[in-house]
């Protein structure tokens, strides 16, 4: 008897152990998809503020719903500057739930050269941005109908990646940040939102 009473103790050690070890955080989300912290190898930069990797895992509809956009709109990257309304190829979904509309910033022969597409459907909530360049990082190629293939290729590349993002959380003051030329710029936290719930569990965790 007390060697069985040892072996589930030890069982349960195990378990306790494996429940520590986790390097992410998840929060679900209401559509599906999840948001992670690795709080393993989160970094404190200063007092009470940490630096920590995110990552999005996006739900397998919605990410579908975003390749048929960029399929369908990145010949938007040849358009001026301005607001566009959704075309009814992009209303597979049945009725619009919420207003969408598709902005182009940076026409030909103008400035940045990106697509954002503002989805009206709640359950794909948010925006999806379409980059009109082969080459994202320098926008170097911008697009023309030659190209346009290309560039639909390297933007569903990047929809298929689950890029790990950098952010900080400040746990004193209740607020998040980025970093941008090489300078943290810190902003309030809504109360009651998701990132407020995410500050408050992280803080936790990491905050002792």
């Amino acid at each position: 008897m007390k060697k069985l009473l040892s072996i589930i103790v030890l069982g349960l050690l195990w378990c306790n152990a494996g429940v520590a070890d986790s390097s992410w955080l998840k929060f679900p989300l209401d559509n599906n998809e999840t948001m992670n912290f690795n709080i393993k190898d989160a970094i404190e930069t200063g007092p009470n503020q940490y630096k920590i990797e995110s990552v999005l895992t996006k739900d397998s509809k919605k990410i579908e719903y975003q390749k048929m956009a960029i399929e369908k709109l990145t010949k938007y990257c040849g358009k001026k500057s301005g607001k566009y309304e959704v075309p009814e190829e992009m209303l597979t979904e049945g009725k619009t739930t919420m207003p969408g509309e598709i902005s182009v910033v940076g026409g030909p022969g103008e400035k940045g050269g990106i697509v954002l597409f503002k989805i009206p459907y709640r359950k794909f909530e948010g925006y999806h941005s379409i980059y009109c360049a082969t080459n994202m990082e320098s926008k170097r190629n911008r697009y023309t109908p030659e190209n346009e293939k290309e560039i639909i290729n390297n933007n569903i590349r990047i929809l298929y990646q689950e890029m790990i993002m950098i952010e900080y959380q400040d746990c004193r003051r209740k607020m998040t940040g980025y970093e941008y030329n090489e300078k943290i710029h810190w902003v309030p936290i809504d109360p009651g939102s998701n990132g407020d719930i995410w500050n408050r569990e992280i803080c936790n965790r990491l905050d002792k």
